[in-house]
């Protein structure tokens, strides 16, 4: 794996350069499942928060995540993978799966006393409500 993040981190200023529109969303979500993959979840979380307009691809980044996250017990990190489905869903049009899926993670970025990331869950959620 940690081959896979040092090739898509080589190749990142080309597809980043804008030249490669189509590859930006998919590599973005790439490097950012890799660097979960190799334990860096605070890193490959950051590149899957960036605007992302292919949807699927990084939910599905988020959703193993999360995996990772609860199965290391890493509760703040887990609140804050819920935080990303959310503000996904709703871009895509979804608020009601939205609501609930941010209603759940304003719940636990609260219990992890995550002040940052709560008060960027509160505002999306107070968005579609």
């Amino acid at each position: 794996m940690t081959q896979a993040c040092e090739w898509l981190e080589r190749s990142r200023p080309y597809w980043e350069s804008g030249e490669f529109r189509i590859t930006y969303p998919r590599a973005l979500s790439a490097l950012g499942l890799a660097w979960v993959y190799a334990g860096r979840l605070e890193e490959g979380l950051t590149l899957l928060d960036k605007p992302i307009a292919e949807g699927s691809a990084s939910s599905l980044a988020y959703d193993e995540a999360l995996a990772m996250a609860e199965s290391l017990g890493m509760r703040p990190t887990a609140a804050r993978c819920r935080l990303g489905p959310g503000t996904l869903l709703a871009r895509a049009g979804l608020a009601d799966c939205a609501c609930d899926v941010l209603a759940q993670a304003v719940q636990e970025l609260r219990s992890t006393h995550m002040t940052l990331w709560l008060e960027r869950a509160e505002r999306e959620l107070a968005r579609l409500t």
